[in-house]
């Protein structure tokens, strides 16, 4: 609760006064005997009547968003298996070349730019942008006269290295070794169609999701997107971002063949992550940093907790079939053998990685595991976290 404002008079910061004091002061008061101008009084009247009907439509929100609160709460023991409807019966689209998903694009911006303008935002991302290069636009005309003008090849350069990148990891990701015969088959119609889009196509998405991203998968498609930096991202992080996004690509589709619930978010992405970041230095590039950070550690953890009951190479192909499927039975069945009964289902409830890591890491150390080269893997080294306060603090 908020601390109520004190108000002021007696022993609260106003000395007292004395009888004949108030009643100079009364007499001193100017007697008014009319009220204000009667226009003033209707204009007052509408003020407090909009007010009052201003009141009334956020107690109407409030209420309604109680309701819907109480909706979600009723459904909580039912959100894996409503997931795992939605994944199963969810309608697919398949976009067979980049000018396709290129007009699938230009429906998100349209889409998110009409939201936008909904919710009273004002200042498109194209105008944002504007304003940030008025500096060079006054430099004599040097901006217009030799930037512009070559941007277009820039982006066209750029465009064709990431349809040949993505092209590339395709060829690697899309294995049946890698994914499987059922979902190799569901996918080998349908790879992975990449568009690079522009800045401002991302800072629009960025405002209406509330995140921020230099690369998005749009769920059940086949379309994944990349930022634009006119040449300014090196070949290794462009690789892991398209990585990341083809790998979301492939976890969505396999959830929807086998009609399982997907992770929570944060296990998603630690593990989407985690899986692009080491297939990269695999093929020798070294990305320039991790995204996900806590969440990279939380999955890198569970993968040793289940290697130290399955094995290094079992545990980890385990936790990659439950990450391609949505079946993460067996990885539960490991974990809570590990670390007691009920760790995995206590472990995936957290609210994001950190609180998921903080917990881990606290299961292990009362485990007696030895846990002490676990931070030698190199994903988790290039993170900035403080990987010995984290076990320090567990």
């Amino acid at each position: 609760m908020a601390h109520k404002k004190k108000e002021r008079g007696p022993g609260n910061n106003e000395p007292k006064q004395t009888p004949g004091e108030e009643q100079a002061t009364a007499e001193s008061e100017p007697e008014f005997s009319q009220g204000p101008p009667r226009e003033e009084t209707g204009e007052l009247e509408g003020a407090v009547n909009e007010a009052e009907g201003e009141l009334d439509n956020l107690e109407a929100e409030a209420k309604k968003l109680d309701w819907i609160d109480r909706v979600i709460d009723a459904m909580s023991p039912y959100k894996m298996e409503l997931s795992g409807f939605w994944n199963r019966n969810a309608s697919w689209t398949t976009y067979n070349n980049e000018e396709e998903a290129e007009r699938h694009s230009r429906e998100i911006r349209k889409r998110n730019e009409e939201e936008l303008a909904q919710e009273g935002e004002g200042e498109t991302a194209t105008e944002s942008q504007e304003a940030r290069f008025e500096w060079a636009r006054n430099i004599g005309g040097f901006f217009e006269k030799y930037i512009i003008p070559v941007t277009p090849i820039i982006n066209a350069i750029e465009r064709r290295r990431n349809r040949r990148f993505n092209e590339d990891i395709t060829e690697d990701l899309m294995t049946r070794e890698r994914l499987g015969d059922e979902l190799y088959e569901a996918v080998a119609d349908a790879p992975p169609v990449l568009t690079t889009e522009s800045e401002e196509f991302f800072e629009l998405g960025d405002r209406v999701s509330g995140s921020t991203a230099c690369g998005r998968y749009y769920c059940y498609t086949n379309h994944i997107t990349i930022e634009s930096s006119e040449g300014g991202k090196n070949e290794a992080d462009r690789r892991e971002i398209i990585a990341h996004e083809q790998r979301h690509y492939y976890s969505h589709k396999g959830r929807s063949v086998n009609g399982n619930a997907s992770p929570p978010d944060w296990l998603d992405e630690g593990i989407t992550e985690l899986g692009a970041q080491r297939y990269v230095r695999e093929e020798g590039f070294q990305p320039s940093g991790v995204s996900y950070q806590t969440e990279v550690a939380a999955t890198a953890y569970l993968e040793d907790v289940v290697q130290s009951e399955m094995g290094e190479v079992a545990g980890a192909e385990a936790l990659e079939r439950a990450y391609l499927t949505g079946d993460f039975s067996n990885i539960e069945k490991a974990v809570d053998k590990v670390l007691g009964k009920g760790t995995f289902a206590e472990f995936v409830e957290k609210e994001n990685g950190a609180e998921a890591l903080e917990f881990l890491a606290s299961k292990i150390k009362e485990s007696g595991l030895d846990y002490s080269g676990w931070n030698d893997d190199v994903v988790l080294q290039d993170t900035w976290l403080d990987l010995g306060e984290i076990w320090k603090n567990a």
